[in-house]
């Protein structure tokens, strides 16, 4: 809710609740964290830990919406914002950070959208599902510009009668390569 902040109380407001959090997190994590401001209001937390210790970097993920989710106090008025927590792993010989950075919003974008609480952690099926949903995406503008999307006409029947009083028009995706593309895969991602 950090827009809103910004929205009803000022943009100074916000950037004194943005430094109050980065205090919060250091004050959580210690101040030999690695703690980064990303962007807005995302915050990047760095830590070294053994395979046998990864259980702290989900303790870690936890102290993290701890301290963003608590009261903030600026003269009159009380401040409360909430958070959403993506964890990635890496071995160290493999550490990119920007891909483990990525990695890491994919599984928060997860927390959002599932309105999850706690801290999720990054699998290889959250990035495959993006990627596919952005080739859908990418397919259903190309489809529309170039004629791939056709009306189906179901009929509606008086049961009474059993005469066809309407008909109800459904779109289909009639994709060169995978042929007639149910509705249930393209309006989500039309949405």
């Amino acid at each position: 809710r950090f827009n809103a902040v910004n929205d009803q109380h000022g943009h100074e407001t916000g950037d004194r609740l943005l430094k109050s959090i980065a205090n919060a997190l250091l004050d959580e994590l210690g101040r030999d964290s690695v703690i980064g401001r990303l962007s807005g209001d995302e915050f990047a937390v760095a830590l070294e830990c053994a395979p046998s210790e990864v259980p702290l970097a989900e303790g870690a993920a936890e102290g993290v919406l701890r301290a963003v989710s608590r009261p903030f106090s600026f003269e009159d008025r009380i401040i409360q914002v909430g958070g959403f927590a993506g964890i990635a792993s890496a071995p160290a010989a493999q550490v990119r950070i920007p891909d483990i950075i990525r990695r890491a919003d994919i599984a928060m974008d997860r927390a959002r959208s599932g309105r999850v609480a706690r801290p999720v952690w990054f699998d290889a099926g959250m990035e495959r599902a993006l990627l596919a949903q952005s080739e859908i995406e990418q397919g259903i503008r190309y489809g529309l510009d170039h004629g791939q999307f056709v009306p189906f006409f179901e009929p509606q029947v008086d049961l009474a009668t059993g005469q066809i009083v309407g008909f109800e028009m459904l779109a289909r995706w009639n994709h060169p390569l995978s042929g007639i593309i149910a509705p249930d895969v393209f309006i989500p991602v039309a949405e």
